[in-house]
């Protein structure tokens, strides 16, 4: 069993303007509304807009000229826009992303 509140040992001092703005600092939440949404959503809107574009028609054109193996088999062609895909979200969140 753990002690109550009440009893647990604290220090009377005020806290110093220092310790108020380091507290402030690791605490604040600026960010309501849209703002807040667009912020946690952004790896689901980059995905998403990287599904789009692997989606197109002329992307698939474009990977079947480069790697003719793709035009014989669409699991191939499945196969290597994932790969494409994983790798490029991996580049974005970890370098674009995570800088903002």
């Amino acid at each position: 069993m753990s002690d109550p509140i009440e009893i647990l040992p604290t220090d009377k001092n005020p806290i110093t303007n220092e310790e108020s703005q380091i507290v402030d600092r690791f605490f604040q939440d600026n960010d309501t509304g849209i703002k807040k949404i667009l912020r946690e959503m952004k790896g689901s809107i980059v995905a998403g807009l990287l599904f789009l574009v692997f989606n197109l028609p002329p992307v698939d054109g474009l990977i079947k000229t480069l790697l003719p193996i793709t035009a014989k088999s669409p699991y191939i062609l499945a196969f290597i826009k994932a790969i494409v895909f994983i790798i490029l979200f991996w580049i974005i969140s970890n370098f674009y992303l995570s800088k903002k």
